[in-house]
């Protein structure tokens, strides 16, 4: 394990308790579940917000169950009444842990992408480059294709595989210029295949985007879906 990843974890560790005390809110025991606490103030929305959000950050979702978030509670409320544990010989442990929880989840997310991507290459009018995008030209353009020595303008709508929106210049209104060059691997690619004029849409799988960083609230090794308009290319 790199330093990094090893901070990195540590991190994720002393967030741990706080993050899934959200999933059981206050739980007393490890029989206790988060039927037994209602979410009803503007503050209690507020509490609730805090947990969830720990649990966003530092990419959590899916590595514990129920029974596990209910005994991880118990930690939280343990400490937060001041019941003192020695938490050094259980570092090491909490570590491997989470390491292993962290590959399990993402093994299970690249199998679920790589069916996703299989069924959009067969959808009518797309392909399947050798890196692994899959794209689709909606309309043909007329002007010539970029490079990535170019800047471009482009119009563009990204979703995930579930059709969550993460970005949007069509939602905001306002085309973007960029260089070719400073993109995603996924972007670099797609947008050579295009013609100034041209839309597309574009299925980048996870190593071809943000891979396993993410990027704010695009999880580690998400698969991405643009729509692109090609408007101008900039030389």
């Amino acid at each position: 394990m790199t330093a990094s990843r090893s901070r990195s974890i540590r991190r994720l560790t002393l967030a741990l308790v706080l993050a899934c005390a959200a999933w059981s809110c206050g739980a007393s025991d490890s029989s206790s579940s988060s039927a037994q606490v209602t979410v009803t103030t503007a503050q209690d929305s507020t509490l609730y917000a805090i947990g969830h959000g720990m649990v966003q950050q530092f990419r959590m979702q899916g590595m514990f169950n129920e029974q596990e978030a209910a005994i991880i509670a118990l930690g939280f409320t343990d400490a937060i009444s001041g019941i003192e544990y020695d938490l050094v010989d259980q570092m090491q442990k909490m570590n491997e842990l989470m390491v292993a929880r962290n590959e399990k989840v993402q093994e299970a997310k690249k199998a679920e992408a790589e069916v996703f991507l299989a069924a959009e290459a067969q959808v009518e009018g797309a392909q399947r480059t050798a890196s692994g995008l899959v794209y689709q030209e909606v309309v043909a353009g007329t002007g010539p294709n970029p490079t990535v020595q170019d800047s471009i303008t482009v119009h563009y709508h990204g979703t995930l595989e579930d059709g969550t929106v993460f970005d949007s210049s069509v939602e905001r209104d306002e085309p973007i210029k960029f260089a070719l060059g400073q993109v995603i691997p996924g972007w670099q690619e797609g947008l050579q295949m295009m013609k100034e004029g041209g839309k597309a849409r574009l299925v980048i799988p996870g190593d071809l985007a943000y891979g396993p960083r993410g990027q704010g609230t695009i999880p580690p090794n998400a698969t991405l879906v643009f729509e692109v308009e090609l408007i101008t290319i900039h030389r």
